[in-house]
């Protein structure tokens, strides 16, 4: 597959013209405007930047989003993908070392970058407003003072940037500017930030074939579905999982579902305006549905989680909370980090196998590997879960070493080492433990937090656990965080109740050194950026607690 991004998403425009690519509120975009508007944008990014120049892109949840995306493709512009999580010192590093000329912004992170964006190659700037796509839902129920803040554009932001030309999305793409008529078809460089296979975050890169692999992916998932021509994606853009689900959408001929939202979250009542047939998102989104009790969801065919594995009890959890609304929603959880674009093992709710991470996807090798020799285990061996297939990054920019996370074998495939510890079972499907950033050495010996959690799940009356490891004078002490159900957080004997009861299964599931030294009962647990554990935030609390 030699294409570029936008020739496939040109065919797709031109076979699915009238049917409707992105709905926004009441926005409909068909797949005829939306190629127009591509067109547009590549014209003028033509004009602005040479073929070959590297654009910096921060916005997602808007229209624009994906058009932008197309347009540089055609007018030969590598992507940055920041989504503007970085700090102005770190969006400033990245934009110099991949020599960016064009950014793609809202005014939020022109304000948020202003003081750096002098220093950096950057002298075009392709700004889009959430308030060219705001609706009447999203002025009724969304902060409406929140987005204006975020458009708001000051005096002395403008007048910061002299030498940086500003210029704006709904400009560009007005019906009267002319549109870029020809074809380009080489293929294109992404990098991504965040990656994770070594337990902290990176630039990494990525390619139009992986992009287009991992598409396809996303396409045989939802086709999983009888009812699947609606699409609404929780997952930024500007992360690989994102862009692919995007991608995954247009390129099928689905709608992709648009609220004015940045952030990465999910609010159900959005989902009872839109009414997707699919919700795809991180599992800590996904939860959001959990608190609400407002609709039947009768129009809803699927939830698909993504990213870091649904564990079994959350997905119980949510398969109960849709049972009672409406049975014939299936969830599907996806195993996958970002290096990869895409998950790469698949856990479909007619598997039979809810406590796995799911048998690989087609065209995906799995091996388990010894952590530190690299040499291949037998089935039912736990060591590192390591992955072969076209997705796979090209390899880390900055920081970071592509020789210990991407290893060669004998034959000259090339496995991704993912940090995670698990092993194949007797019939094929990925038995998940935990990443190795998390075990906890006790005296020596090996424990999966997973393990111990499991138990304490299995305990009535428990909402959430975390197990980590704490220091204590040179040795880790085993310590359950657990938040109790409703009913018993504020009920001091049926707290007591409680931890008796999980030292109880503990004590007859979990051999004796590996049982938490302490357990602490907390409100909630304090959440990262994609809905998981935020561990450092959490460790920090439980050391403060046990100083106490």
């Amino acid at each position: 597959m030699t294409e570029s991004l936008y020739s496939l998403v040109k065919e797709a425009c031109e076979k699915n013209r009238g049917r409707i690519a992105l709905e926004n509120g009441t926005m409909k975009i068909t797949y005829g405007r939306f190629l127009e508007d591509i067109n547009r944008a590549a014209a003028c990014l033509r004009g602005v930047a040479e073929e070959g120049t590297c654009a910096v892109f921060c916005h997602s949840g808007l229209p624009s989003s994906p058009a932008a995306v197309c347009a540089a493709d055609k007018a030969g512009i590598d992507l940055v993908f920041t989504s503007g999580i970085m700090s102005p010192a770190e969006f400033a590093d990245m934009a110099k070392n991949n020599d960016c000329k064009l950014a793609f912004m809202t005014p939020f992170h022109l304000r948020k970058y202003q003081s750096v964006l002098k220093s950096t190659p950057v002298r075009t700037v392709i700004l889009s407003r959430f308030d060219d796509y705001l609706n009447l839902w999203d002025r009724i129920h969304v902060r409406v003072a929140d987005l204006v803040k975020k458009d708001a554009m000051k005096r002395d932001v403008t007048a910061s940037l002299t030498g940086i030309k500003i210029l704006n999305w709904k400009d560009i793409v007005r019906d009267e500017m002319p549109e870029d008529k020809s074809d380009f078809g080489e293929e294109r460089r992404f990098v991504f930030l965040r990656g994770g296979a070594t337990g902290t975050h990176h630039a990494f890169e990525a390619d139009t074939k992986a992009l287009y692999w991992a598409c396809t992916k996303g396409i045989e998932i939802l086709d999983y579905y009888e009812k699947s021509s609606r699409i609404m994606s929780c997952l930024d853009i500007c992360f690989s999982f994102g862009l692919c689900w995007t991608f995954a959408t247009i390129l099928s001929g689905r709608t992709l579902l648009l609220s004015a939202r940045e952030s990465l979250n999910l609010d159900p009542k959005d989902v009872v305006f839109y009414k997707p047939d699919i919700v795809i998102g991180y599992p800590g989104i996904l939860y959001e549905f959990l608190d609400y009790n407002g609709s039947s969801f009768s129009f809803l065919s699927g939830v698909i989680s993504c990213g870091d594995l649904m564990h079994s009890f959350r997905y119980n959890e949510l398969k109960n909370y849709f049972a009672k609304r409406n049975p014939e929603v299936k969830i599907t959880r996806l195993y996958g980090i970002v290096e990869t674009m895409m998950a790469f093992a698949v856990n479909y709710p007619d598997s039979g196998h809810d406590r796995s991470a799911g048998k690989p996807l087609p065209g995906v090798s799995i091996r388990i590997s010894d952590r530190d020799t690299f040499d291949e285990l037998p089935a039912g061996t736990r060591g590192e879960i390591c992955v072969a297939c076209p997705s796979v990054m090209k390899g880390y920019q900055y920081p970071g070493n592509t020789d210990d996370v991407i290893k060669v074998s004998a034959d000259g495939t090339r496995w991704l080492r993912t940090g995670d510890a698990g092993y194949v079972d007797e019939d094929g499907f990925i038995m998940y433990e935990g990443t190795y950033a998390r075990i906890i050495d006790v005296g020596g010996l090996i424990l999966y937090p997973a393990t111990v959690e499991s138990a304490i799940r299995n305990v009535m009356g428990v909402s959430e656990v975390c197990v980590t490891g704490i220091d204590n004078d040179g040795e880790q002490m085993v310590v359950a965080a657990v938040v109790p159900e409703d009913r018993i957080m504020f009920d001091g004997d049926k707290l007591d109740k409680l931890k008796s009861d999980i030292e109880e299964e503990c004590e007859m599931v979990i051999s004796e050194p590996f049982r938490p030294d302490r357990i602490i009962f907390k409100a909630y647990l304090p959440g990262g950026e994609y809905g998981q554990v935020d561990m450092d935030t959490l460790e920090q609390e439980l050391r403060e607690s046990l100083t106490l």
